[in-house]
């Protein structure tokens, strides 16, 4: 149809007709939207994209050199029934979830906050954490504290392979029986509690590839720059 310069150069019948609204609009679907939900280590609107590694960029230096690095830092806080006895009695597990969508579980973490066992305690939670597969969490550093009846666990992600901005570590304390993986006593909580809360943000940066190489969207590997090597093209080879 030819471009018109008003509307009084329309006919009648150009357009279909539509009837008038016959309810209120409230913008009920303002906010909505609907979308692709990717399976781990697939991306893109329709998932069809392999994703690649994650790292920090080791060309991007910081501009004051004798200022310490700063790792993302998550508190986990416990505070258990007061009235029951848990020290021993009782399991829980934590779950990571990577850059790239995977969901790793740790084995059961036998839960203790008496001051005898809180240090073996700690070092479960880091032992458990770093045992996850593929090495998703390659080096992590685990500190706390108990007064007994609250219990707070800090975790510094300092591995190569989780430096940057992570997600948040969930606790699983729900009973988990048999036939469950992994299997849970569980935890008797106070309500509302179990809360994970990021103490320290991360200056390190992550990209894609670590920002020095290119990804292989069918194979999901990078192909790192002249000069860097790794999963996310994070060690340099020579001088550039």
């Amino acid at each position: 149809m030819p471009y018109l310069s008003t509307p009084q150069e329309y006919k009648t019948g150009d357009f279909l007709e539509q009837d008038p609204k016959t309810f209120d609009y409230f913008q009920w679907d303002g906010a909505k939207t609907r979308g692709c939900v990717c399976d781990p280590e697939y991306g893109d609107v329709d998932c069809s994209k392999r994703m690649c590694q994650y790292g920090t960029d080791v060309m991007d230096q910081r501009d004051d050199m004798t200022a310490v690095a700063k790792y993302q830092v998550q508190r986990i806080t416990f505070i258990p029934d007061a009235q029951t006895n848990i020290n021993g009695d009782q399991t829980f597990a934590l779950t990571f979830t990577s850059k790239l969508n995977e969901t790793f579980t740790t084995v059961p973490i036998v839960y203790y906050n008496s001051a005898t066992d809180f240090h073996a305690f700690i070092l479960d939670v880091q032992r458990a954490l770093e045992g996850l597969p593929n090495r998703v969490i390659d080096k992590v550093e685990v500190h706390g504290a108990t007064t007994g009846i609250v219990t707070s666990v800090n975790i510094t992600f300092v591995g190569d392979n989780v430096q940057g901005p992570q997600h948040l570590i969930t606790v699983r304390d729900i009973l988990c029986g048999d036939g469950c993986s992994p299997k849970l006593t569980g935890l008797m909580l106070h309500p509302s509690t179990n809360n994970v809360t990021e103490l320290q943000m991360s200056d390190f940066n992550s990209f894609e590839c670590g920002r020095r190489g290119k990804c292989d969207y069918t194979t999901g590997l990078c192909t790192c720059f002249a000069g860097y090597t790794g999963l996310s093209c994070n060690v340099i080879t020579s001088l550039v």
